[in-house]
């Protein structure tokens, strides 16, 4: 038979050995400012079983205490690193790109002036901008618009703002904006952001979400989507090069002409894709492809790093256009600044004539 201390030593052994474990386990993949946190839970946890040998004279309730401090800290662990791990899984919003756009806004538009984009930003536009937004996370109920042509309409502000970014006509995107102008203040610039490529499945879910269906568009392909460049090598014969971006995408430069191609079968069956966009020693090209097979744009960015496709029905969207191609070809939004490529702000310009 143990004795008493024994039993102690060998409950807060076991202890010991638990949490010794879990933290080793995930040492290499935390920071070394989250290790200091989890030696400081580590350190707590062996002190309560000290505390526990201490007030515990009985070896059943100090084995009951002993247990149940386990489990506290493997579940007190595990949800410790399940927010590590989303914490590092989500980029943040505000890095110095949208801190530095945001501190533009504030500094140079007048205070009544709106800011449009997606509900994200909202409350940092409202709180570092300190200017009124379209809707954010806590405003994306509907908004009631008095006395237009004598009634009352309600208008929904993430269908709108979805609307406005997935539409090809500027006038309805203005008609659309306008609704959310201040009192005597025609004020209102537009966020066309690098975050909403990856969230064109919902503006382009919600700008065509139909009461009748209660649901909007689905498709998979309606999509952007990022590729790196994952291999480039010389023709085998001629003096082009052939890029592979993400094993999904290629591009076969040849004598100052670019063909996009999409990859099926491990690379045994290509398509060639209808448009690619693309810069020649720095200057934009754009080549259109009557005899594809494939539908869409591929985007390929300066120095051949990266490819977005660009879906058909996504082409010429005003957020295509905005983002993309900063505004080339639209009268009513006007790019004022571009932060880093990750922000671009766009004056909408509601007098300027057709």
């Amino acid at each position: 038979m143990l004795s008493n201390e024994n039993k102690f030593y060998a409950s807060f052994g076991v202890s010991f050995l638990i949490g010794l474990y879990l933290i080793y386990r995930y040492l290499n993949f935390i920071t070394s400012r989250v290790k200091y946190s989890l030696y400081i839970i580590y350190g707590l946890y062996l002190i309560a079983s000290l505390y526990f040998y201490f007030k515990f004279s009985s070896p059943t309730k100090i084995a009951v205490a002993e247990v149940t401090l386990s489990l506290v800290f493997i579940v007190v662990f595990s949800e410790f690193m399940v927010s590590y791990a989303t914490s590092i899984s989500q980029p943040p919003v505000l890095d110095n790109n949208w801190w530095n756009a945001l501190n533009w806004i504030r500094n140079n538009t007048p205070n009544c002036s709106v800011i449009a984009t997606y509900w994200d930003p909202g409350h940092f536009i409202t709180g570092i901008a300190q200017r009124p937004v379209v809707f954010d996370g806590a405003s994306q109920n509907a908004k009631l618009i008095e006395n237009v042509s004598g009634r009352t309409i309600v208008r929904s502000r993430i269908q709108d703002i979805a609307t406005v970014l997935y539409t090809d006509n500027e006038t309805k995107a203005l008609k659309i904006l306008k609704y959310y102008e201040m009192p005597n203040c025609s004020s209102m610039y537009f966020i066309a952001s690098s975050d909403l490529i990856g969230k064109s499945h919902w503006w382009v879910y919600f700008s065509t979400w139909t009461p009748k269906t209660h649901s909007g568009d689905k498709n998979p392909m309606d999509n952007y989507y990022y590729v790196p460049l994952t291999s480039k090598r010389p023709l085998m014969s001629g003096n082009g090069t052939e890029y592979i971006f993400g094993n999904v995408f290629m591009v076969i430069e040849n004598n100052g002409t670019a063909v996009p191609y999409l990859i099926q079968g491990n690379g045994q069956y290509v398509m060639k894709m209808s448009e690619i966009f693309y810069f020649e020693n720095g200057i934009p090209r754009m080549l259109g492809f009557n005899n594809a097979s494939f539908d869409g744009m591929l985007y390929v960015t300066p120095g051949m790093n990266y490819a977005f496709y660009i879906p058909k029905n996504l082409e010429n969207s005003l957020f295509t256009k905005m983002y993309f191609f900063n505004g080339l070809g639209l009268k009513h939004f006007k790019l004022v600044k571009n932060f880093g490529g990750e922000v671009k702000l766009f004056k909408v310009e509601f007098n300027e004539t057709e």
